[in-house]
């Protein structure tokens, strides 16, 4: 109980940014368990290693992420 509390303090304090981070954080580890770590939510296809490394929880390819983008802000 005193960890969850203090987990819950430590959310509570974080911001919005912060809070978004983590989640695409534990979103990365989740998908490292299931074997899916790596794969374009979108396309299913690798994403580049070097986007990978620059952001490790990456959800989409470059290609997908584009489109995605673009259609935002039509």
């Amino acid at each position: 109980q005193v960890t969850q509390s203090l987990d819950k303090e430590i959310l509570f304090e974080l911001s919005d940014n912060e809070r978004q981070i983590l989640r695409d954080i534990e979103a990365a580890l989740r998908k490292m368990d299931k074997g899916t770590y790596g794969l374009c939510e979108h396309c299913k296809n690798s994403i580049e290693k070097k986007r990978i490394k620059v952001l490790p929880s990456a959800r989409y390819c470059i290609t997908c992420q584009s489109g995605t983008e673009r259609t935002r802000k039509e």
